[in-house]
């Protein structure tokens, strides 16, 4: 586990106690706060903590100020940061069980330095309980707003019997953006602000509906394309080969060539896969 702190004049003695007991434990620590007590702007050292988490370099963040509020409104305004400010440990555990916050706000002018210990260890051992809250925590960030209103992602969603969540609003819109196939970790990249198992859960949900097909193009990755619109959660008729560029690795689907049906005397066959390797249009123009 790694652990990102920041922190301005009044939390610089908290946060020195904190690292110490944060490394008695084995975990590591980047610092970006003031060592000192001379005076500075708060949000000098709140947005690298909020960057390092969003990014994935530290598991979790911790920010400490003197009421806690700018420390937390200036992480909030990263996408993918959950910040909750807390004055006991039941807030501590609320905000990890129900908001899965990933940064912690300490406000040092409010609480003793053995409370905030107390905190930390709060925590960093209490779990997100998931269900109900999950689907909540989706519509934080406002990337969400204007999907959460797009009739068009909702129709497809509802011809195919999907309820409309969040998650699955955002992944079905990603989609309609690319023209290629997407990769597991491009998906996984772009969607760092949820769940892991969310995700899984919607891509599950979108090949069994007849929404997406799964693509093996011979990479490491596991791919993912738009299903023909007359697929359904009984029949995939989506037997079309696939293009595979070997020079910017883009993987799409060749719609206009269907793979004949294939019948084999005392067999069952459960897939047929057609990839076609070489250079794309795009690729071969540039070359």
């Amino acid at each position: 586990m790694v652990v990102a702190i920041g922190n301005d004049h009044a939390g610089t003695a908290y946060k020195f106690e904190i690292i110490k007991q944060l490394e008695n434990k084995g975990i590591q620590v980047l610092n970006f706060g003031t060592d000192t007590a001379d005076s500075m702007d708060y949000a000098d050292a709140i947005h690298p903590v909020a960057d390092a988490v969003e990014k994935g370099k530290a598991t979790y963040g911790i920010i400490i100020c003197g009421s806690g509020n700018g420390a937390q409104m200036t992480a909030n305004k990263h996408q993918g940061i959950r910040a909750g400010l807390v004055w006991n440990e039941e807030l501590v555990a609320l905000i990890r069980q129900h908001n899965n916050a990933n940064v912690l706000a300490i406000p040092a002018r409010f609480v003793s330095i053995q409370q905030a210990l107390g905190f930390v260890d709060v925590f960093l051992t209490t779990e997100f309980e998931g269900g109900r809250h999950q689907n909540r925590i989706d519509k934080i960030p406002c990337s969400v707003v204007n999907m959460l209103y797009n009739n068009e992602i909702i129709a497809i969603l509802n011809s195919k019997n999907i309820k409309s969540t969040a998650m699955r609003i955002l992944v079905l819109q990603f989609f309609l953006e690319k023209n290629t196939a997407i990769s597991l970790p491009k998906l996984e990249e772009k969607f760092f602000f949820s769940d892991r198992t969310t995700l899984y859960r919607t891509l599950k949900t979108f090949q069994e509906k007849g929404l997406v097909h799964q693509i093996n193009d011979g990479t490491s990755s596991k791919k993912y394309a738009l299903c023909n619109m007359s697929c359904s959660s009984n029949n995939h008729i989506d037997l079309h080969p696939h293009f595979y560029c070997e020079k910017c690795k883009e993987t799409t689907c060749v719609n206009s060539i269907s793979i004949p049906v294939i019948n084999l005397e005392n067999a069952k066959i459960n897939s047929a896969e057609l990839i076609i390797k070489g250079i794309c249009e795009v690729c071969n123009t540039v070359a």
